[in-house]
C-alpha cells in the first residue's frame, strides 16, 4: 500500500483521490490474520479525502471479487463484492496527545491520516458475514465431516432431540 501515515496538510482543499488496485496492496489482510481471504486479486478502492473545518470527510468504494471459503461446505467460493462507504473522522480526536485510536494522529505539530488502517476496515466490512458458494449449499455433515454437496454420508438420520421425542406423535387438530 501507499505509505502509512498522510499528512492532512498535504491534502488540498479540494480533496484528493486515492486509488488501491495492486496485490500487494491486499497481502496485509492475509498477514495480519483480519480475513480468511485465499485470493483477491481484483479489489479495487477509491477513496476520496475531503478536509472539512472539523475534520476529514473519507467517501470511496470497493469493487471486484475475492475467494473466500464457504462458511458451510468450506469450498472456495468466488464472491463479488461492490461496497460504497463514506466516514467522517473529527480532528477533536486527532489532537489528544498520543491518540491513535481512529484514523487520525497528531504528532510533532502535524495531523496525519491512516489510510492503510481505512482501506482494510472498509475492506473487511464489504465482505459478507457468511460467504456461500452457492445458495443451496448443504454444507458438511455434523457427525463424520463429509460434504453433503458431494455425496450422501453414511451417519444415521438423527430423528431430532430426543428430549422431543414425546411430542413426535401429538396431533393437532383445527
Amino acid at each position: 500500500m501507499q505509505k502509512k501515515w498522510l499528512t492532512v496538510s498535504d491534502i488540498p482543499a479540494q480533496g484528493r483521490e486515492f486509488y488501491f488496485e495492486d496485490e500487494q496492496d491486499w497481502a496485509g489482510l492475509k498477514d495480519n490474520n483480519l480475513s480468511n481471504q485465499e485470493k483477491c486479486d481484483n479489489l479495487k478502492v477509491m477513496v476520496e479525502v475531503l478536509p472539512q473545518k472539523d475534520g476529514i470527510y473519507f467517501k470511496g468504494n470497493i469493487k471486484g471479487q475475492t475467494i473466500i471459503p464457504c462458511s458451510r461446505c468450506l469450498e472456495s467460493s468466488n464472491i463479488d463484492i461492490y461496497h460504497n462507504f463514506d466516514l467522517f473522522e473529527d480532528f477533536e480526536q486527532c489532537h489528544q496527545k498520543g491518540s491513535e485510536t481512529g484514523l487520525l494522529k497528531f504528532e510533532n505539530g502535524q495531523c496525519y491520516i491512516d489510510l492503510q488502517k481505512l482501506v482494510k476496515e472498509q475492506a473487511i466490512l464489504a465482505l459478507p458475514d457468511k460467504p456461500l458458494c452457492s445458495e443451496i449449499c448443504k454444507g458438511l455433515c455434523p457427525r463424520c465431516g463429509e460434504d453433503l454437496n458431494k455425496d450422501l454420508c453414511a451417519c444415521s438420520q438423527n430423528a431430532g432431540d430426543p428430549r422431543m421425542a414425546v411430542f413426535q406423535n401429538v396431533k393437532i387438530e383445527k
